[in-house]
């Protein structure tokens, strides 16, 4: 019979089997537990609704809509860790980009591993709100106080200002 060991859980001193329970531990012999990494992905794949194209993540998210889930006591973003479950580790320098456009897709056939500039490229509407067209002469880049470059309609700038055609 083990003796009582007490243990410094993450919000102060707590019980052995809390303690233990906390850290996915066996309270016996301070092993990991059987089975501890089956039941996160278990308890990650029982957040996703499964369909025949997207997976959607239905768990927690952030504040970009993108789904959360800790792992390893680290929150991942879902897209990415579903990812790395099927390929592996992302390559260094690259960020995933979701193909089908839906940010709480979290099947892995649908990102690929570009660069951050690709995936910015790549985000970007061929039109405006207003359904202008946002190529050649009717885009100009506009970098408003404190803030990052953006494209801007020349079409809805020159409605807005009452402007006639040139």
């Amino acid at each position: 019979m083990p003796g009582k060991v007490s243990r410094v859980g993450a919000l102060g001193r707590t019980c052995k089997v809390h303690a233990w329970r906390s850290q996915g531990l066996c309270g016996v012999c301070g092993r990991w537990k059987i089975g501890t990494e089956q039941r996160t992905r278990f308890n990650f794949w029982r957040k996703v609704k499964m369909s025949d194209a997207c997976w959607i993540w239905m768990g927690a998210m952030d504040e970009n809509a993108r789904g959360e889930f800790l792992y390893c006591g680290k929150v991942w973003r879902a897209h990415r860790l579903s990812w790395t479950w099927f390929y592996g580790e992302i390559p260094s320098g690259l960020v995933l980009d979701h193909l089908c456009k839906n940010g709480r897709c979290v099947n892995p056939n649908h990102l690929e591993p570009v660069t951050h500039r690709e995936n910015k490229k790549r985000d970007r509407k061929p039109y405006c709100g207003k359904g202008h067209k946002m190529s050649g002469q009717n885009v100009y880049w506009w970098r408003p106080k404190k803030g990052t470059l953006r494209r801007k309609c020349r079409e809805c700038s020159r409605l807005r200002k009452g402007r006639t055609p040139k």
